[in-house]
């Protein structure tokens, strides 16, 4: 029986084997910048939690009117994540999805392997994403994160200024789903989470025939 989320609209979780890096990656420069910051969450979380990473990149789930959440403001807007993890999180980036650029993308991958490599303990990772390239992010880190840690990517439909706003819904599912050991799997999975189901969407081609598709 599939494990079951509730409470996820819009979420596409990447479950990475090991020995699937795009050769891209070991071209890796001395010019990109340094690593960016990692902040703990300020929040009374008991010790013995795992701890998740949030690496957020922008996209809808941060496009508020009058300025961009950035990634400490998106793990404040998370209801009860003190109970299930200790977050951290640090910004790679804070632009519409479709802005990102492919460099941006490799430097992502990198940045994520790095981590990974840096700290064993970290049981998993969120990436925010635009939905706009949501599903190619996804794949794109499917192929070039060495690790058989989960890598959830994470979006909305809706921004922080609207009604019905569930970004912080989601990323709550999406840190739980990284923490769980469960989701530590050994076959590369793309997993689309809606409520009440986990849906195996790693040979979804067509949104009208595959119901967990968008």
């Amino acid at each position: 029986m599939r494990p079951s989320i509730a409470g996820a609209a819009l979420l596409l979780t990447v479950f990475v084997s090991p020995g699937l890096a795009a050769c891209a990656l070991a071209s890796q420069t001395s010019q990109e910048s340094a690593a960016p910051k990692t902040t703990p969450a300020a929040s009374p979380t008991p010790s013995g939690l795992p701890r998740v990473r949030l690496v957020a990149t922008g996209g809808t789930i941060s496009n508020r009117s009058g300025g961009r959440l950035n990634a400490e403001e998106l793990v404040a807007s998370i209801p009860g994540i003190e109970r299930y993890v200790r977050p951290e999180f640090e910004q790679f980036a804070n632009v519409a999805s479709g802005s990102l650029t492919l460099k941006q993308w490799v430097g992502l991958a990198n940045r994520i392997n790095a981590v990974f490599a840096e700290d064993a303990d970290l049981a998993g990772v969120v990436v925010t994403s635009g939905t706009d390239t949501l599903e190619e992010t996804a794949y794109f880190l499917d192929l070039t994160v060495r690790t058989e840690k989960p890598v959830v990517v994470v979006g909305s439909m809706r921004n922080p200024s609207a009604l019905g706003y569930e970004g912080g819904a989601n990323l709550l599912e999406g840190y739980r789903v990284a923490a769980d050991p469960r989701f530590r799997v050994v076959e590369q999975t793309i997993l689309s989470l809606q409520p009440e189901e986990t849906c195996d969407c790693s040979e979804s081609e067509n949104a009208g025939d595959d119901p967990c598709a968008y």
